[in-house]
């Protein structure tokens, strides 16, 4: 053991092999890294909950973006080909049937509840646009309405075939 002038006073002086085993310790201690994991198991339980519920609405949305095309792709095939162009609704499961005098022609084929995790109900399950783009048979706005768990949007078909993703009441 070494005594060491400091300032006004004599000091212990560490010896030079607890000097350099003090300088290289480095690193957490235990209580900094309960710390930190405490945090991020708080953090993530806030989170993870939040997400379920954002991603359930955005496969809504992404159902109805779905649900809008093949309307949209059901009319501009009717009016492209001249002839009578079906959507049929079975279940989750959406149709485009091209109908002509050989016979049908499946066009498309979409489930939604499989791609998407969604339950699709419609006012009517089966629309016809005949070769001008309109709803046959129809003068009344017909909504699909596409579910997951509490999260609801729907899609409107104008009696005239236009397709409307909003401003379309449940």
């Amino acid at each position: 053991m070494s005594y060491k002038w400091h300032g006004s006073r004599y000091c212990i002086a560490p010896t030079t092999s607890k000097k350099k085993s003090m300088q290289r310790r480095s690193g957490f201690t235990l209580i900094e890294v309960l710390i930190v994991i405490t945090i991020v198991g708080i953090l993530l339980g806030i989170v993870v909950p939040r997400y379920g519920s954002i991603a359930a609405a955005m496969n809504v949305r992404s159902a109805k973006q779905e649900m809008a095309t093949l309307l949209a792709q059901g009319r501009a095939t009717a009016i492209q080909t001249d002839q009578t162009v079906k959507v049929i609704r079975s279940g989750n499961v959406v149709s485009l049937v091209a109908v002509s005098g050989a016979g049908a022609t499946i066009i498309s084929q979409q489930d939604l509840g499989s791609q998407f995790g969604v339950t699709l109900s419609a006012s009517k399950d089966t629309i016809a646009y005949d070769s001008r783009g309109m709803v046959s048979g129809n003068t009344t706005t017909l909504k699909f309405i596409v579910t997951n768990g509490v999260t609801r949007d729907s899609v409107c078909l104008m009696s005239l075939g236009k397709v409307s993703r909003t401003g379309c009441s449940l």
